[in-house]
């Protein structure tokens, strides 16, 4: 009689995923964590080496690639295109929401920076700086457009845009009274030097 071993496979091991796949995803959820991205995405790489197309890992390196582009482009204040990587991000499926955690904690910030402008255009409409505002807020309105994120941003757009087209129609109404206030007040005082 021969007696054989058996050979005792765990659900995972039967599923193909090996001990060097979870330690690579481990540490590449670790490295998001951490912040450190180009990490992060090697090791998710690392994982695909040991689960060939795998959709989780896929995915996260594209999340990665998508929030590393969103945070390289801040200190050039491009704002709406942050919020715009930070949507595909969200939009991507992971089981995991290690990325989308950070792409939305990271969008908090750009969405402060986006507030503070829509602020400083408010102070050029208390400035009386109505064609630089209105202008302004118009291209901002186009980009809130674009995402569902910034609705509120919209809504408050639209509102200061019409206070901004408000005040500069009675700036223009104050201006053209006040000319012809003085068109009157010249025409006064020379019909009453001519009879002289």
């Amino acid at each position: 009689m021969a007696v054989g071993c058996n050979k005792v496979e765990t659900s995972e091991q039967s599923e193909g995923i090996s001990q060097e796949y979870k330690d690579a995803m481990s540490k590449g959820k670790s490295n998001v964590i951490e912040e450190k991205y180009d990490k992060a995405i090697d090791y998710f790489k690392l994982a695909l080496e040991s689960k060939k197309d795998d959709t989780e890992a896929k995915n996260l390196i594209k999340q990665l690639n998508l929030l590393v582009e969103a945070e390289d482009s801040e200190e050039h204040g491009a704002y709406f295109f942050q919020i715009e990587k930070i949507d595909k991000i969200n939009d991507i499926k992971t089981e995991t929401d290690v990325v989308k955690d950070k792409a939305n904690e990271y969008k908090k910030t750009v969405l402060k920076n986006i507030d503070d402008s829509i602020d400083s255009f408010e102070e050029e409409i208390n400035d009386g700086k109505y064609k630089s505002a209105q202008k302004d807020l118009e291209d901002t309105i186009e980009e809130c457009k674009k995402s569902d994120s910034l609705n509120e941003q919209l809504d408050r757009c639209n509102g200061l845009l019409k206070t901004c087209k408000e005040k500069k129609n009675e700036a223009e109404e104050q201006a053209k009274k006040e000319a012809e206030q003085k068109q009157q007040v010249a025409s006064n005082s020379n019909s009453n030097g001519s009879t002289w």
